[in-house]
């Protein structure tokens, strides 16, 4: 008799008589969620929905986010639930409108923030309820007109700065209040990232070209970083931005008009990594371009890109790519909602508010089988949920009610219960390869 037949007659003896495995109709689920792009409540001006182009996530409390965009600055401490405007202070450009490209918080002190307004660029110290004008003086001394359009904050000495204008890269040492050019560079900068494991290594995107700046005491050094990245004979490289790895040193992305670039050498080298499976409808797809990055918190190996057909996520450090559901836009940038890491939330740009992509919650396919056994056997495997362990070569969990025990072996890949209706001896259930197919876990 296989090991099927004698593991239902065991589990028929745990159930007292109940029907066999084969009758039963109760399958394991291993996927559940809402999986769409949805309009979260967002800031707003007046009725409308205000104008969305970047979300900043503070790095000290999920609940915290700031909207940035063509309508200036919005703040909301309830995950998103509701939003306040906090412009007080910004200063408006010569035609009226109160806009902001960029905002860094300071990972020191949540309440010191600098924003890179259209105008000028605000510092706040009171979390956003006030703004006033730093490094005016020192920014128009070097070239007028000089507007910063990215920041970057150092996550080790806060009082470092650095900012992507129109004429260089720059760099300031006290908080924002005097800057000064980096490396001679005067062309328009893009975006700028700072590796968050070397904060001497900035990732700059300049004319779609992509480059890194060594920061040093003395003169800054800037290097081409294109190696291996495509150029189109019209277009060029069309590097739109850098996102170095904050889990493995070395190890950097870049997003470009031609998919998703991968580097393990800081950048001296790239290879593409745009390989898709096929989307929700099964249709292959590829990824053509590519516009933001953004990390798990916990994985770094799990990454999003905003693609131009909408949201991709990779959980093999950029081997493989799958399709979300595009939705109502294709998304421009991206931040993983720190207070749920399986929602990925992008600004509406020019059609306005906060949209959020909720994956649907993964269950291994060990604690899928035992949440099968759970709901088929309620009466002996209870509490539902009971907690998964590890304990050598055993992922179990424990039944209090019942002090009975369902455990998956490594050694051999077999199903096992542990109990008083066994006498307290093991039982083998059988391969768990079968049992997953049973359970419909696979």
């Amino acid at each position: 008799m296989d090991s099927l037949v004698e593991s239902r007659k065991l589990f028929g003896r745990l159930a007292l008589g109940a029907a066999i495995m084969g009758l039963l109709l109760l399958a394991g689920v291993a996927h559940a969620g809402t999986e769409t792009w949805s309009l979260i409540t967002s800031p707003a001006v007046g009725s409308n929905k205000a104008q969305v182009n970047k979300l900043v996530n503070d790095p000290t409390n999920p609940l915290i986010r700031y909207a940035v965009g063509g309508n200036g600055i919005y703040k909301t401490t309830d995950d998103g639930a509701t939003w306040n405007a906090i412009n007080t202070g910004i200063v408006a450009t010569p035609a009226g409108y109160v806009g902001a490209d960029d905002l860094v918080v300071d990972p020191s002190n949540h309440d010191t923030l600098y924003a890179a307004a259209w105008s000028a660029l605000q510092k706040s110290v009171n979390g956003g309820a006030s703004w006033t004008v730093i490094g005016e003086t020192s920014l128009a001394a070097i070239v007028s007109n000089t507007h910063i359009t990215a920041l970057a904050i150092d996550p080790v000495n806060p009082s470092k700065l650095y900012g992507a204008t129109n004429h260089g890269m720059y760099k300031s040492a006290d908080g924002g209040n005097t800057w000064s050019n980096m490396a001679g560079s005067a062309a328009i900068y893009t975006s700028v990232a700072i590796d968050p494991l070397d904060p001497k290594t900035l990732y700059v995107t300049t004319g779609g070209y992509a480059r890194t700046f060594t920061v040093s005491s003395g003169t800054d050094t800037s290097t081409l970083i294109v190696t291996g990245i495509y150029s189109d004979p019209i277009y060029g490289y069309g590097v739109t931005a850098l996102a170095p790895d904050p889990g493995h040193a070395g190890t950097v992305y870049a997003a470009t008009s031609s998919g998703i670039y991968k580097s393990v050498d800081s950048g001296s080298n790239w290879v593409a990594s745009n390989t898709c499976y096929k989307d929700s409808d099964g249709n292959s797809v590829t990824l053509l371009s590519a516009t933001s990055i953004a990390f798990d918190p916990s994985n770094s190996s799990i990454l999003y890109i905003a693609g131009n057909r909408g949201l991709y996520k990779s959980v093999d450090g950029a081997a493989h790519w799958t399709l979300a559901n595009v939705g109502p836009f294709g998304p421009t940038q991206v931040v993983v909602d720190l207070n749920s890491t399986s929602t990925i939330l992008s600004g509406g740009g020019a059609f306005g508010g906060v949209y959020a992509y909720t994956y649907a919650a993964t269950v291994s396919p060990n604690d899928c089988l035992l949440n099968y056994a759970e709901r088929t056997y309620p009466s002996y495997f209870a509490p539902a949920g009971a907690a998964s362990a590890q304990a050598l070569d055993y992922y179990y969990r424990y039944y209090s009610t019942t002090g009975s025990y369902l455990a998956i072996a490594g050694r051999d890949s077999h199903f096992y219960y542990y109990g008083p209706l066994t006498g307290s001896t093991l039982g083998d259930l059988g391969a768990v390869s079968v049992w997953l197919s049973t359970a419909g876990c696979q």
